[in-house]
């Protein structure tokens, strides 16, 4: 199920119900906003920078790790899943890669859960489909920790 949270920009979020942490705003024009206000921030000279954080909106950090922006790729709702490719990610309830890649849920429980799909065992399925770094979720998610 989804969320069932509102966000600051008023649409619903379209992450799991129950997670510690809802996703930013997957509608295009919340995306492009986030990206232009990031923008505007890194246009600044670095000494009026220095001390202030980047804007939140849809930046993912890794825990521990310095703070390194990074915009949600492949984010918007009108876009397919990463994974199935069957249905946008709006329709489905999402979560969020430390990478800044947004999946089903479903979809990456059904991967860990089948793991390889032949009969060479790799651990390919850990990482993440569209950039291959380690799959990390940096927040609770109940379907997938549970």
């Amino acid at each position: 199920e989804f969320c069932g949270k509102q966000l600051a920009c008023g649409h619903d979020c379209k992450g799991v119900q129950g997670e510690s942490e809802c996703l930013p705003c997957l509608k295009a024009e919340c995306i492009q906003q986030a990206i232009d206000l990031y923008d505007k921030f890194m246009a600044q000279p670095a000494l009026e920078r220095q001390g202030s954080n980047p804007p939140r909106h849809s930046i993912s950090m890794k825990k521990g790790a310095p703070k390194q922006p990074c915009v949600l790729m492949n984010a918007a709702e009108s876009e397919l899943g990463g994974i199935c490719f069957t249905s946008e990610l709006g329709e489905e309830p999402c979560v969020r890669f430390v990478c800044g890649h947004v999946f089903h849920a479903n979809c990456v429980l059904m991967m860990l859960k089948y793991k390889w799909t032949t009969m060479r065992i790799s651990f390919g399925y850990l990482d993440c489909p569209s950039c291959k770094q380690e799959m990390m979720i940096d927040y609770r998610v109940p379907v997938l920790t549970d």
